[in-house]
């Protein structure tokens, strides 16, 4: 007697499919995954969601529990969903097929924003995005003043050049499938369109009349409304490559920076709005000037214990202080020399020997660190007189008699005061 062994071959694997548009669902809308196994039809299916049985008498599984169809009441339904196969005669279980997740969201609520984000003028472009936050392929339908206005199947909806009709309130909500299912509606989003143009306003800072080279100056360009500019500067009519902010500042400036400035605002990616120019503002710039030196007193060779007066000053203006020099060192004030507030003189009580020498100054703005070149130098003789009547003296004593020493000293005086003594030392 021979004992004979059949082998049968495993039982096949279900295989879990989508028949449905989705997986990821929001509340009514529907779900049919179908377990099948090949080749086959005498099997009865079991159905589990996150390991869990399903149990056969769910309303959602067909007559063959072959399809499950899930209506995505709520977020209890979410898991992960798997099968697998019972022959309806031999009672043999497959192994469990693949799994397919569900989610089931709550109602989306769509963000609405704005691009760009601030008070706009007639002929501005402007774009709204609806961003739903969950899924991708949705429908768009849009909304002003509360009437439908566009349904489109991008997120985003754009105005190329606004008009008056324009302003009001918009807002728009998404919408997927057959059915369909709708998203809320988001928040509203108002757009106003501006009744005129914004005014643009140059100012300079500092304001002087004249400026000297290695100033600095700026220049701020304001507008009144809105926001959002990027500017652009002129001068003398031609643009300035300059950084597109509302100020234009010149650090050193020198005499080719001297001419007529303005400023003008535009905003927009692909279709620029420009405002109107600002008013015009006149620079001019001026080379450092040189001071101008004077003796105030009649005499610049003294002698000992006479005063004397030097001034220093820059024609047409009173914005300089000045500093004084003898022989290239700054004089500083003493018991004989004085100044007054600004320098611009110089005060010597009582000459002495010490006193001459070539006398020089230079100026410096009040407003600002900015000196200007030495001036010319004037150069003071200090002589003593005692020392002049002896030579005058002694030189006139071998030729005339005693009564010409008395035109001597007088000559003498005479000859100094003009800067020329030689009559003295002639023979």
């Amino acid at each position: 007697i021979s004992n004979v062994v059949n082998i049968f071959p495993e039982p096949p694997v279900p295989l879990l499919q989508l028949k449905s548009s989705w997986l990821e669902l929001f509340p009514s809308e529907k779900v049919e995954l179908t377990c099948f196994i090949s080749g086959s039809s005498d099997w009865n299916f079991i159905w589990y969601r996150d390991g869990t049985e399903i149990q056969s008498a769910d309303p959602n599984l067909s007559a063959d529990q072959s399809v499950l169809t899930i209506t995505a009441a709520t977020q209890m339904y979410s898991g992960k969903y798997a099968c697998k196969g019972q022959h309806k005669i031999k009672g043999v279980t497959t192994q469990i097929s693949n799994s397919l997740e569900v989610k089931v969201h709550v109602q989306p609520k769509p963000t609405l924003i704005r691009d760009p984000n601030f008070d706009m003028f007639p002929g501005e472009s402007v774009t709204f995005t609806c961003m739903v936050s969950v899924f991708s392929e949705w429908d768009y339908l849009w909304y002003h003043n509360g009437n439908k206005i566009k349904e489109l199947k991008t997120n985003t909806y754009t105005i190329a050049s606004i008009a008056h009709s324009n302003s009001g309130q918009y807002h728009c909500k998404a919408k997927r499938g057959t059915g369909p299912f709708y998203t809320q509606e988001s928040d509203k989003i108002s757009l106003q369109i501006s009744d005129r143009n914004p005014a643009v306003k140059l100012t300079r800072n500092p304001e002087y009349k004249v400026m000297f080279t290695r100033e600095s100056v700026s220049f701020n360009c304001f507008i009144d409304l809105s926001s959002g500019w990027e500017y652009l500067w002129y001068k003398d009519s031609t643009q300035i490559n300059a950084a597109s902010v509302n100020m234009y500042q010149i650090s050193t400036v020198g005499t080719s920076d001297t001419g007529l400035y303005k400023c003008q605002a535009k905003r927009g990616s692909n279709q620029f709005f420009k405002t109107e120019s600002s008013q015009s503002i006149h620079l001019e710039v001026q080379e450092t000037p040189v001071p101008s030196l004077e003796q105030s007193t009649q005499w610049l060779d003294v002698f000992p214990h006479e005063p004397v007066n030097l001034t220093c000053g820059i024609k047409g203006s009173s914005d300089w202080m000045y500093t004084w020099y003898k022989d290239g060192q700054q004089i500083q004030a003493d018991k004989t020399v004085s100044f007054d507030l600004d320098k611009t003189s110089l005060s010597i009580s009582s000459a002495s020997p010490s006193h001459r020498g070539q006398y020089s100054c230079r100026g410096q703005l009040k407003r600002s660190s900015v000196i200007s070149k030495v001036s010319l130098g004037l150069t003071n003789g200090f002589f003593v007189f005692l020392l002049y009547s002896l030579f005058c003296f002694f030189h006139w004593l071998l030729y005339f008699h005693y009564a010409s020493l008395i035109s001597c000293f007088i000559l003498c005086s005479y000859i100094f005061h003009y800067a020329s003594y030689i009559g003295c030392f002639t023979d």
